[in-house]
């Protein structure tokens, strides 16, 4: 064939050489068996059957006619900041809300959905949100409110039912109440327990009505479920009330009234909320949104159970809300007002040391007393720190939840504008003399970190050192009402009476400076804080010592000054 083609080249063209010379012939055949047999097997794989299972996953198409949805008052929230939430309700509250990577006005917390899939091999995501909040951090993980203030429990109510209607646009909800049994929570319980009929009828009614959240729920599928718990007493896992989870609000009614007052004075919250998580986690793994919220007045007696709580409330995302007390600033007790309303008892009023603080990890404030008074009377005159307590508020922050701080005072411009005493608080509240704008307390919040990262926020800065190693000094009484009159009767007797004043100054003195000294050691590293609560938390916390040191030291000198000799401007005056 080669040289046939060779002969023909030749006779038509008249050359002596061809292209089918040397190696061309070779290349040419290899092509054409390659050739061959890719043909062949593009062909064998064309007819081969295809076992490969292709999921498509689409809307439901939408209605060509879209229906007006009415909107109801009670459960409407505007997507606008407001200082009041909650709907014909006591409020008086404005959040601290979460950082997130991207800015939205509404917190979003993705949350994926557990379902076990038909094929091992086939990967489904199911949502792909992306974290959102008001506050942009690029560096952290989505995390919750830390810092809403409300006037009464019905208005913290009133914004859970939104979260809910939120919670369920993404898929079927389970809420899960937990109810602290203390004989003090009994108003609180009966106060929600109240709203509860309300707030249910209307998500009935948003149901019935066709809206949106609902709209893709088929009829009859419960898509929101309750559950009601207790807890109590030295049992760390809570009591179930309702014996399974239920559509109908009046069981939840019944199940809130029957909870039994617990008078032991033992609160295991934490552990409540890890019995709680467990005990409906295979509504979870049956692809429900489960919300966990919590009902207390109290820190709880069991914080070091916090790491146990969090793994599995944040392993399978259930956001926490607290709807608790403010935390005092600084401050682990604060003293709850207990009126005796009993007839058959002296109606008296005692004032009993409740803990519902502090704010953060540790005490960040040094516990000196101000001029002029004793301990008692600071205890007197607490100030509301802007937060709940730390380790229930960072349960909330680390799971998306919220932590709600109940006290009626926060409304009170008597309270607000100064020190208003204790007919400014009600029957089994905390005294709070002072509440502070929620925007200013804002980016004052404290480090919701666990032990081993708060330890390194200290050790790496030594004015945060400085002023967690001052916070634990003991309480430092400065001069209360100090003596300001002396009548000379003569040498002797002034000099007696001016000793006795000094005594009271020179016994005081050392303790002031082991305060100021246990902060100046931190003060080459103070212009390395950048955090604005650090910042405030040593100034304030050096600047009162300073000047208890400086009323100290003054008034020891000018006694001093007095007993060398003190000559009247006018001879007729004796004092």
């Amino acid at each position: 064939m080669v040289n046939f083609l060779r002969e023909w080249w030749q006779g038509m063209t008249g050359e002596e050489d061809t292209p089918f010379d040397g190696d061309v012939p070779a290349w040419m055949v290899s092509l054409g068996i390659h050739l061959v047999g890719i043909v062949v097997l593009a062909f064998i794989f064309s007819v081969m059957p295809n076992n490969q299972i292709t999921l498509v996953v689409s809307a439901d198409p939408l209605e060509e006619e879209e229906i007006e949805e009415p909107q109801i008052d009670e459960v409407y929230f505007s997507e606008e900041m407001t200082e009041d939430v909650g709907a014909n309700s006591q409020m008086g509250a404005t959040m601290a809300l979460a950082q997130a990577p991207v800015f939205s006005e509404q917190s979003n917390v993705p949350t994926p959905v557990f379902q076990e899939q038909p094929f091992a091999n086939i990967n489904v995501q199911i949502n792909n949100d992306i974290a959102t909040s008001p506050n942009v951090n690029a560096s952290m993980t989505v995390k919750g409110a830390v810092g809403v203030g409300a006037t009464g429990a019905s208005g913290a109510v009133d914004r859970i039912t939104y979260e809910i209607l939120q919670s369920l646009e993404q898929r079927k909800t389970l809420v899960v109440w937990v109810f602290d049994s203390s004989p003090s929570m009994r108003a609180q319980r009966e106060e929600i327990n109240s709203r509860f009929e309300k707030i249910y009828k209307e998500l009935g009614v948003l149901q019935e009505r066709g809206n949106k959240t609902f709209k893709k729920y088929e009829t009859g599928s419960q898509p929101l479920l309750s559950s009601v718990m207790s807890f109590g007493g030295e049992n760390p896992k809570p009591t179930m009330i309702t014996k399974e989870p239920t559509a109908n609000f009046e069981d939840v009614q019944a199940a809130v009234a029957n909870i039994k007052d617990d008078e032991s004075g033992v609160e295991m919250i934490f552990g409540a909320v890890r019995g709680a998580g467990e005990a409906h986690l295979r509504y979870r793994q049956q692809g429900r949104n489960v919300m966990i919220v919590v009902v207390s007045d109290e820190a709880g007696d069991d914080t070091g159970m916090i790491e146990d709580t969090l793994n599995v409330v944040r392993r399978y995302e259930m956001p926490v809300y607290v709807v608790g007390v403010p935390a005092p600033f600084g401050r682990e007790d604060a003293p709850v007002r207990f009126t005796n309303t009993d007839p058959q008892y002296e109606q008296s009023t005692a004032w009993i040391p409740v803990k519902q603080g502090p704010e953060s990890r540790s005490p960040e404030v040094v516990r000196l007393a101000f001029w002029g008074q004793t301990r008692d009377k600071v205890d007197a005159d607490l100030l509301d720190s802007g937060f709940g307590p730390f380790h229930l508020t960072r349960l909330c922050y680390e799971t998306g939840g919220i932590y709600f701080a109940v006290h009626a005072g926060k409304s009170s411009e008597a309270r607000a504008s100064g020190r208003a005493g204790a007919k400014y608080t009600e029957n089994l509240q905390a005294r709070l003399d002072m509440f502070f704008d929620p925007g200013i307390m804002r980016p004052y919040a404290p480090d919701y970190v666990t032990d081993k990262e708060y330890l390194q926020l200290l050790t790496t800065n030594k004015a945060r050192m400085a002023l967690h190693q001052a916070a634990k000094i003991a309480w430092v009484e400065q001069l209360d009402n100090p003596r300001t009159n002396f009548p000379y009767e003569g040498p002797g007797e002034f000099k007696t009476i001016l000793d006795e004043a000094q005594k009271a100054a020179a016994r005081l003195e050392p303790r002031v400076n082991m305060m100021v000294d246990a902060l100046q050691i931190g003060e080459s590293d103070r212009s390395k804080i950048t955090q604005p609560r650090w910042q405030a938390g040593f100034d304030l916390a050096m600047g009162r010592s300073l000047a208890a040191k400086v009323r100290t030291e003054g008034y020891n000198a000018l006694l001093a000054e007095m007993k060398r000799g003190v000559k009247f401007e006018d001879e007729k005056n004796d004092t």
